[in-house]
């Protein structure tokens, strides 16, 4: 019972990066040390999970870190498990906050930024926000509307006593080095990234974005969410570098690249951020695999970036080859032996592409389609859209309108 929608909830919650944990109390130890530490420092200390039984209570706990959790024992008929949500933070940490934080836990100076990183990271829940009305929705649905309270533990914590000198007394596990090896492992995986992204190869480009997801980041300001959008930015300018550099002419380039840099600035969420980096990711290495020009010859590249560039404009072949000073049998030639298709078959089979883009696309008239696609006579264009689609422009679009998903080209 409610089992499906517990699976919806965490679903939804992972989709925000919010993690979510079931727990058998009868299990959880006093001594059982603490969950999600960060190094040796602490963290949730399992015992504190222990007398959370109560039913109908929604608990609020915080770690040594400031950052919160929500547990709640499930009904008996779900297992009786401990659900515990978290870590989150309500509202993002300012870098005095954390500084503070990491004078309480005894962190030294030198994993000062790893703290840091690590602290970024957490997802917000505010208490007006979406995915807390979502929270509260599931909550309704286990107990019914009015009928369970929020008890707030983090109040009674209070302030942990140190003794002088106990921030620099404590064991130090890995100290400067494991921030450096935490660096080194995020250059390493974008790395991996780029090159995967320059040699257009989407599904490695997804697996390594995947881990690139889960390393910390440096943080270069007190707000997350330009913390974020700053390093969309950054990824943005590399992986167009890495296109480039694949053989890509910045012609193709700069309309993803704008494309992209306007969407980043208008991101609601970290959540959203870290999805145009996979769209970003992905995007740029399908880029490559369709406008990859590197294997093809001069004459061959500019004759594809004109035709491209203006499909209204003359692509014959005399004007081609003359806007290049060759002659057009060279350009034929060298155009059929290096794409394998005529240069008026490659002409043609652009311009009913964009005509099937614009009438699925626009309400533009036929006509107006026909000239954009540098046909100007409206019949000839007909003739031809019909003999390589099987339809008219009207019919196409009649049944694109009616069944989208069979048009897949």
């Amino acid at each position: 019972m409610y089992q499906k929608e517990l699976d919806f909830l965490c679903d939804i919650l992972a989709r925000r990066h919010v993690r979510t944990t079931l727990l058998d109390p009868e299990r959880i130890q006093p001594d059982g040390g603490e969950l999600f530490p960060l190094q040796s420092y602490g963290g949730l200390p399992a015992s504190a999970l222990l007398p959370l039984r109560e039913e109908r209570t929604v608990y609020v706990l915080a770690d040594d870190f400031d950052l919160e959790y929500l547990a709640l024992a499930l009904p008996q008929e779900m297992g009786g498990r401990l659900l515990l949500i978290g870590p989150y933070v309500r509202r993002p940490l300012s870098e005095e906050k954390t500084s503070e934080i990491g004078e309480r836990a005894g962190i030294p100076p030198g994993e000062k930024k790893l703290l840091d990183e690590f602290l970024t990271r957490a997802p917000s829940i505010g208490e007006n926000s979406a995915l807390f009305a979502t929270l509260d929705c599931f909550f309704e649905r286990l107990w019914g509307s009015g009928r369970y309270t929020f008890s707030d533990l983090t109040a009674e914590r209070g302030p942990v006593e140190m003794l002088p000198g106990e921030s620099v007394q404590r064991e130090r596990r890995g100290g400067p080095e494991v921030a450096m090896q935490v660096l080194e492992n995020r250059y390493r995986i974008e790395n991996e990234m780029i090159r995967a992204v320059a040699e257009g190869q989407s599904q490695q480009v997804l697996a390594v974005f995947e881990h690139f997801a889960g390393t910390p980041l440096e943080r270069r300001s007190a707000d997350p969410l330009r913390n974020l959008r700053n390093y969309c930015i950054i990824m943005n300018t590399l992986f167009r570098k890495a296109v480039e550099s694949a053989g890509v002419h910045p012609f193709y380039i700069d309309s993803a690249s704008s494309t992209f840099a306007h969407r980043i600035e208008q991101t609601p969420s970290t959540e959203a951020c870290l999805e145009i980096m996979r769209e970003m990711a992905e995007g740029y290495s399908r880029l490559v695999r369709k406008h990859k020009t590197g294997h093809l010859s001069p004459p061959v590249q500019k004759a594809i970036l004109t035709i491209d560039a203006d499909l209204s404009g003359d692509l014959s072949l005399s004007a081609l080859a003359e806007a290049q000073g060759i002659s057009p049998g060279h350009l034929c030639a060298l155009f059929k032996k290096e794409t394998g298709k005529t240069l008026t078959a490659f002409v043609l089979h652009r311009r009913i592409k964009y005509a099937k883009h614009l009438l699925s696309s626009t309400h533009l008239q036929v006509q107006t389609v026909a000239a954009w696609c540098g046909i100007m006579d409206v019949q000839y264009f007909s003739k031809l859209f019909k003999k390589h689609t099987g339809q008219t422009p009207k019919d196409y679009r009649a049944s694109f309108l009616s069944h989208p998903s069979s048009h897949t080209s």
